[in-house]
């Protein structure tokens, strides 16, 4: 395994070399579990006449094949070591699909708000299983991660200008939901 960066100090790293080939086809077969069964949770996070971009949670406990992945891949182990932390429970799944050609954008967000935690051990995982464009990747702010958070909003609200939440950097509420695992 190969970490590129300094969690500490920037929030992110680049996990590389960690996950086998089988574990990559665990974590398709169950994005293809969870598309085919969705959740309430579940919602269209772009306009009808755009490409689908799904978003759903809180699956791995009705999902074995998510619950596999979940348990049996080394992204608990990764996660720990990243924290410092001697174990690690799952706040929750969130599963993202945005098909190629998408026009809805992700709004940069912090993640941290979303969660109903407090504390410096937590982390989150972008796992793509299919090759991303890089004008289409995950991109991060060095240190943000340490605040000021930025209140979370859904992908579709419409806020009033100048409304003191119109803000360049305000972020995508993706899920208050909690579900915790021991991984």
């Amino acid at each position: 395994m190969i970490i590129e960066g300094d969690f500490d100090r920037d929030g992110a790293v680049c996990v590389r070399q960690a996950f086998s080939a089988e574990h990559v086809a665990w974590a398709r077969e169950a994005i293809d579990a969870n598309l085919a069964d969705l959740s309430p949770l579940a919602r269209r996070a772009s306009s009808d006449d755009d490409a689908p971009f799904v978003e759903d949670f809180c699956s791995w406990n009705r999902l074995p094949s998510m619950e596999r992945f979940i348990r049996e891949s080394p992204a608990a182990a990764i996660a720990a070591e990243l924290t410092g932390s001697s174990s690690i429970r799952l706040y929750h799944d969130h599963v993202l699909v945005k098909e190629p050609g998408t026009r809805q954008r992700t709004p940069w967000h912090q993640d941290q708000p979303y969660y109903n935690v407090e504390g410096t051990q937590n982390a989150s995982m972008w796992f793509p299983v299919d090759p991303v464009d890089r004008s289409a990747t995950i991109e991060f702010i060095a240190g943000s991660h340490r605040g000021p958070w930025f209140m979370p909003r859904t992908i579709e609200a419409e806020l009033p200008e100048g409304a003191p939440m119109d803000h360049p950097l305000f972020p995508v509420l993706w899920t208050r939901t909690h579900e915790s695992v021991d991984a």
